[in-house]
């Protein structure tokens, strides 16, 4: 038996533009939620109702919607497309509050490319609209990334002084979720000083606030910034299982770059477990997931952890040439905290490979840009670093006296500290038992500059590497501390 059921009518325009207004809000929601395909499917829905009617001051807020999708999937360079797009469509149709909102998307791609000096032009440009609509509530996150890119230059003050003015907006407007971005900026900020209690008390902040939250994948990104801290403060255990969950998230949310940041982290767990060829095998792979999405920033991370799990593994040639190519997009990206890193490398390969000046010209360089920008952390490596290029030179009382100041510093990270532990275990013995205990009892507390600077002078001229430049004399100290 047929039935004949009545024909459903068109819409009329009125109507279906009001249904593609509820499927932008819904996408829109979808999107901040980082629920991919759900807002996807809404976006492409109104799309074309959009397209149909010529309505292109929405298909710019569409364009814009799009960019967040990516942005969450970690396809950054399609993000910078849409936004792009967006961004023309907003200008044409004079729409100021489109326009601010589409720069400061091109800033954040920007900042996730590497691309510090347009993120901060775009950042800026966005942030003057902001002020112009009298509207912070973007607005707090552009002052925020605008830390961000400070960060990422070296300006950890100029940084801390952004984080601290979002937070205050964030506050005022009571929204958890952007107290949370901020308090994970400052544990990135606490990571870079070398302090890692404290960057691990924000970050357990910051997950208490994403547990209660809907937004997976910034939830993901808490999971994995913790992962990785607990791991630098001895919990390699506790970090893999933190980064499990956040790798589930963003498999399931097909969110690649950050799938890419928890494989690398879980390669550095597990090259604390000493796993050393698990560690390879997922350095590879997440670096193969960074040239994928386009992603330099986080194939220059890569390289640069596979380089140094290579030198542990005696692979020098091989560690040399990714430290090479890994210099190179740094300095492209004008980060000094990432090129002094990779000089680190270079200069231990160098070392390795028996030119010895070079491994000097490196460790100068590092130590300088690493002063400049304050990475507490970075300079503390390369102490141990120097320490070690000293034994191998046959300079032992200096090697042991650096390696001393930095482990009763304590604020490298605790694997470190384990390998300078057993390090020493092995050098005190060739020194003569008087000057040995003499070395361990010294209390002299560590100056970072100090030591700095004292090591940079002797690294000028290849004939003072025989001098002793641990612990700088205490005159230089207290100069240094007046």
């Amino acid at each position: 038996m047929r039935i004949n059921l009545p024909r459903i009518p068109p819409l009329d325009p009125v109507c279906e533009l009001a249904l593609a207004d509820c499927l932008l809000a819904e996408g829109t929601l979808a999107a901040a939620m980082a629920q991919n395909d759900s807002a996807q499917a809404r976006l492409e829905e109104a799309q074309e109702i959009y397209l149909k009617y010529n309505v292109q001051e929405k298909q710019a807020w569409i364009q814009l919607e799009f960019g967040n999708v990516s942005v969450n999937r970690g396809q950054f360079n399609l993000a910078r497309s849409r936004f792009q797009q967006a961004l023309d469509l907003a200008v044409k149709m004079q729409s100021a509050v489109c326009e601010r909102d589409a720069l400061h998307g091109l800033g954040r791609v920007d900042l996730a490319l590497g691309d510090h000096r347009t993120a901060g032009e775009n950042l800026d440009r966005s942030l003057a609209l902001s002020e112009a609509l009298n509207d912070w509530w973007l607005g707090m996150h552009t002052i925020r990334l605008r830390g961000n890119a400070h960060k990422a230059v070296g300006k950890s003050d100029l940084a801390r002084s952004c984080y601290r003015r979002s937070l205050e907006l964030a506050r005022d407007y009571g929204s958890q979720q952007a107290i949370s971005l901020t308090l994970s900026n400052l544990g990135m900020l606490a990571m870079i000083a070398s302090d890692y209690p404290l960057a691990r008390r924000y970050y357990e902040q910051v997950l208490t606030i994403q547990r209660d939250g809907d937004n997976v994948r910034m939830l993901a990104n808490t999971l994995h910034n913790l992962g990785v801290t607990v791991t630098d403060l001895g919990e390699p255990e506790y970090g893999l299982k933190l980064l499990d969950e956040a790798l589930e998230i963003h498999i399931q949310n097909d969110n690649q770059d950050g799938k890419a940041f928890t494989l690398l982290y879980r390669a550095y767990a597990l090259e604390v477990l000493n796993d050393l060829a698990g560690a390879e095998i997922i350095y590879r792979q997440a670096l193969a997931l960074f040239e994928t999405s386009g992603n330099s920033g986080g194939a220059c991370d890569a390289r640069k952890c596979l380089g140094f799990l290579l030198l542990s593994l005696d692979r020098n040639a091989e560690a040399e040439q990714l430290f090479q190519s890994t210099l190179r997009l740094r300095q492209i990206q004008a980060e000094p905290g990432g090129i002094a890193t990779t000089c680190r490398g270079l200069a231990r390969a160098t070392a390795a490979l028996g030119r010895f000046d070079e491994a000097r010209a490196h460790f100068r360089r590092a130590l300088e840009l690493a002063l400049d920008a304050q990475w507490i952390g970075t300079l503390l490596h390369t102490f141990v670093e120097i320490a070690n290029f000293h034994a191998q030179l046959g300079n032992i009382e200096e090697a042991v006296q650096i390696l001393l100041s930095v482990l009763r510093d304590g604020r490298i990270v605790v694997p470190m500290q384990q390998k300078i532990r057993v390090r020493l275990a092995t050098l005190l013995p060739t020194l003569d038992a008087k000057t040995a205990l003499e070395k361990q009892r010294s209390n002299k507390p560590l100056d970072v500059e100090a030591m700095a600077k004292a090591l940079i002078s002797s690294l000028q001229n290849d004939n003072e590497t025989q001098k002793t430049i641990g612990t700088p004399p205490d005159d230089v100290t207290q100069r240094n501390a007046g």
